[in-house]
Formats: structure tokens, sequence, C-alpha cells
């Protein structure tokens, strides 16, 4: 199935008008992309008209969403996974502390199983 471009921003608005909530509290105040057809000047116009700012990727750079996905994963699976969150309070403490745990203790495999450690 062939797709046309500019598909993705009625869904992307409908999403926005039929969620049932307020305009403010589901749009996000930043959203990156990467430089697919699918995501034209009218999708970014979508978002952008309720006050998100767009990043997208830089151009050749195809590893750039797979480290964001490998992160968000790595969180979802070691973190997540494993919590009842209670509230938005709750989620942004806990992810505070794993951001923390996950550059200062946890051992990587891309530094063969070190710590990562920023210079000081």
């Amino acid at each position: 199935m062939q797709s046309f471009p500019g598909w993705l921003s009625p869904v992307a608005l409908g999403q926005l008008m039929s969620s049932g909530y307020p305009p403010s509290a589901m749009v996000p105040e930043l959203m990156g992309t990467h430089r697919d057809t699918k995501y034209v000047a009218s999708f970014d116009e979508v978002f952008g008209s309720e006050g998100t700012e767009i990043l997208k990727t830089p151009y050749r750079t195809p590893n750039v969403n797979a480290f964001a996905e490998r992160f968000v994963r790595t969180t979802r699976t070691e973190c997540l996974d494993w919590l009842l969150i209670r509230n938005e309070r709750h989620l942004e403490r806990v992810l505070e502390e794993f951001v923390e745990h996950y550059n200062a203790a946890r051992p990587h495999r891309g530094i063969d199983l070190d710590e990562y450690s920023i210079a000081a």
C-alpha cells in the first residue's frame, strides 16, 4: 500500500481533536521527527500551531533515531515495567533517578561494560 505525502497531518489533527482532553493537556512541548516523507510541513504546522517545537534529525545520520529508541526501550524494560507510577510527579522523580543511574552507575556494552563517566 502506497501512501500520499501528508497523510499523517490529518491523522495527527484528528488525534488532537478527538482525545476528549483539552488540547493543552495532550500536546507535547517538544517532538523529534526524522526526515521521512510522512513528516511534511503541514504535519509540523499541526503541532506547531499548538506550541510544540519540532526538532528534525540531522541529514545523513540514520543512527540518531536508533539511539533514542534504544534509550526509551532500556528505560521501559529496566525501570518503568517494574513500577506502578502514581502520578506525573512520581514519574518525573523515577525518571530523574533512572537517568542518573543510567549515566553514572550502569555498565554500557559500547564501552566494554564499563560505567560512563563525564570528564571533569
